[in-house]
């Protein structure tokens, strides 16, 4: 027990508390710091007050682990949930949820098990004399704060120079060996300046490639079951006047839902969602150049459970809405009737000029966007007559959107938009709309379905990534600045991903220029607009190219980093003044062993004074020599504190060879003077200023 209880209770608490406000710091309320404070400080002093009663330390802690257990329970009680996998979601659930985080007991109740855990260790071990298990305590808190926050929580380490400052402050003012206050004070100076300047300094440095939890953890999904939004779709363009939605704000297409995946018979909706705030990025980054939106949207008669949006969602006034993160669309299975709500997004929107020689990315995060469908020997037919249409529209492309805009255009051809056409995306109703004579079933003829869903599939058989969307053209404005959006505003429309560019549409769909994509650099020979699917005896089954034209990987950051100013001149600074000090401490040794007996004597006074003992004005050498002999057992030092006052006071002689300093004496003199210190002590010996300003007679 320290013989400084009260000191060293206070010192303990207080580096918990400042360990526990770096977690505190992911939210912005009051309560939750004065939550976890009290979780780090509440039970290490339970245990402190019952362990002098004659309780066992680990009966002790053991009861005080099952109530922080109880109530960490407790606080996830009202979820539908049982304890245990609110413990094992706790980490996923912290790391994705929009910060500043909500002041709720479910997402409190994981910190505050953390921090009670962290207290108890602290309390076990805060009785050795080495005080290391507060400090640990406390950056162990700090850490679990940096992760929560990812870095955001302390950016210019003024937290962390706090429990540095507390620590160093601790550690040499409670040392129980007998050096007076006024000389440990004067060693915690500089170790304090140098600590909070490294600390601050090192902060400040802008990390260009920091690590984020957030990045690598993904927020806990729910699987629903979701209907497929094409035919909705094409009931509403059979009803055009049918009014849907009203939208005011920045006048831009609606997303309804994207769709990645074609199972040779449809395209299926995501299925799993996470509730929207949750932290996460799609696989595919976004572009760097966006545009940002903003619209208020009134559903009027819209029968679908997804919430159309301008584009990928970043706020949103709705609690209870899914999100898909990698498509951004957002899904409300059992949204009310008459529902208004605001939305913030951003979609990409990259420059024309940009999109001439991007490259796209034909394999990980794209993979999904580039499979075809599975048909199977008795679809081989069909899926051949594709890859040759696909080959035939692209002949004489030279880029990836060279390619995308030929297919674009291949798709149009003379084919003519008719709402009565039969609905369908199937592999075979695609193969009868690009080939079918003119005039038979579903051949020629289609709505933005079939355009979007031909060309997806020719796409990704070119080696583009490319995804279906299903939305709304902008509306019709109002008298009152709103814009009405009506069935006949339902379409289809496919995206195809540039690697640094993000998500580019297209619009094969005849007489629709809603996006309005640029020629940027045209094809040099325009290829036959209306190739021929059908397969035929005479032409030569081949399967197609794959796409060379690049394999960089998408949102690679390039350049250079950010300007660090003047922060590694001031981490310099902080720096440079340990070699000097233990270059200043070298030499001082050195001058000190070539003057003999009295000036390893002075050698021994500096160890003394470094070791907390210092010779006080009035002792003569012989009797700080009878001190070392008895506190360290080193009857040598009696010797040469003999020689040192001889030399000190006896007549010169002028003949006689100055006496050699003993090197044996004074190492273990060494050794033992460090022996007695604590740990952290023995590593600041060698940089420890105070002997170079010690004044001696």
């Amino acid at each position: 027990m320290s013989t400084r209880p009260l000191g060293a209770l206070l010192w303990t608490t207080s580096l918990l508390v400042a360990g526990s406000f770096s977690l505190a710091l992911a939210w912005s309320h009051w309560l939750p710091t004065l939550a976890i404070a009290i979780a780090a400080v509440v039970p290490m002093l339970l245990l402190r007050l019952v362990l002098p009663l004659g309780v066992s330390r680990w009966a002790g802690t053991s009861v005080l682990m099952i109530l922080l257990v109880l109530v960490a329970y407790l606080m996830s009680a009202g979820r539908d949930a049982t304890f245990a996998s609110t413990v094992s979601d706790a980490l996923p659930l912290l790391l994705t949820e929009p910060q500043p985080l909500a002041s709720s007991a479910q997402l409190l109740a994981a910190p505050v098990l953390l921090a009670g855990v962290v207290s108890l260790l602290v309390g076990l071990r805060s009785h050795r004399a080495t005080r290391f298990a507060p400090v640990c305590g406390a950056l162990g808190l700090y850490v679990a704060g940096l992760l929560l926050t990812s870095g955001t929580g302390d950016p210019y380490g003024l937290l962390a120079a706090v429990i540095l400052v507390l620590a160093l402050a601790g550690w040499t003012l409670l040392d129980e060996h007998g050096e007076p206050v006024r000389g440990r004070t004067r060693m915690l100076a500089p170790l304090v300046a140098l600590a909070v300047g490294g600390v601050v300094g090192m902060a400040s440095v802008p990390a260009s490639d920091a690590f984020d939890p957030r990045a690598v953890v993904h927020a806990p999904t729910t699987e629903e079951s979701v209907p497929n939004p094409l035919p909705q779709m094409h009931a509403w363009l059979l009803d055009p006047a049918v009014e849907l939605l009203r939208v005011t704000g920045t006048p831009y297409p609606l997303r309804l839902v994207a769709l990645t995946e074609h199972n040779g018979a449809s395209w299926e909706a995501p299925t799993r969602y996470a509730r929207f705030g949750s932290y996460g990025e799609p696989d595919l980054p976004p572009g760097p150049r966006q545009a940002l939106l903003d619209q208020t949207v009134s559903v009027l008669d819209l029968d679908s459970p997804w919430l159309p949006t301008p584009g990928a969602p970043t706020e949103l006034d709705l609690d209870e809405a899914l999100y898909d993160v990698e498509t951004g669309s957002l899904y409300y299975p059992d949204r009310p009737a008459d529902l208004s709500y605001d939305v913030a997004a951003h979609s990409d929107a990259p420059e024309p000029t940009g999109l001439a020689d991007a490259t796209v990315p034909t394999d990980g995060a794209a993979a999904p966007y580039l499979q075809v469908p599975e048909l199977g020997a008795s679809g081989e037919e069909l899926e051949q007559a594709l890859i040759r249409y696909a080959q035939q529209a692209t002949a004489g492309a030279t880029s990836p959107y060279q390619q995308a805009r030929a297919l674009e255009q291949a798709v149009r051809g003379s084919r003519r938009v008719d709402a009565d056409a039969p609905s369908g995306s199937s592999v075979a109703r695609i193969v009868q709309f690009l080939g079918g004579a003119p005039g038979t079933w579903g051949a020629q003829t289609g709505t933005s379905e079939q355009f979007a869903t031909a060309f997806a599939l020719l796409a990704r058989m070119s080696g583009l990534p490319t995804r279906l969307v299903v939305g709304f053209k902008p509306g019709t404005e109002q008298d009152d600045g709103s814009r009405l959006i009506r069935g006949r505003d339902a379409m289809a429309w496919p995206e195809v991903y540039f690697s640094g560019r993000g998500w580019v549409p297209f619009e094969p769909t005849p007489e629709d220029n809603t996006f309005a994509q640029p020629d940027v650099q045209p094809p040099p020979d325009e290829p036959d607009p209306t190739p021929n699917p059908t397969p035929t005896d005479e032409q030569t089954e081949t399967t197609p190219d794959p796409h060379q034209a690049g394999t960089d990987e998408p949102g690679a950051a390039g350049g250079a980093g950010g300007d660090t100013g003047w922060w590694p001149l001031l981490l310099l600074l902080l720096v440079l003044p340990l070699p000097v000090l233990y270059a200043a401490r070298r030499l001082r040794a050195l001058r000190h062993r070539r003057v003999g007996a009295r000036g390893a004597w002075t050698e021994v006074l500096d160890y003394l004074l470094l070791a907390g003992r210092p010779a006080a004005p009035h002792e003569s050498a012989t009797q700080v020599a009878e001190r070392v002999q008895t506190a360290f057992a080193i009857p040598e030092v009696g010797t040469l504190a003999v020689a040192a006052e001889r030399e000190a006071f006896a007549p010169a002689d002028p003949d006689a060879e100055p006496a050699s300093a003993d090197s044996a004496v004074l190492a273990a003199v060494r050794r033992g003077t460090r022996r007695a210190l604590p740990r952290w002590r023995r590593l600041w010996w060698p940089f420890d200023p105070r002997p170079l300003f010690a004044r001696r007679g």
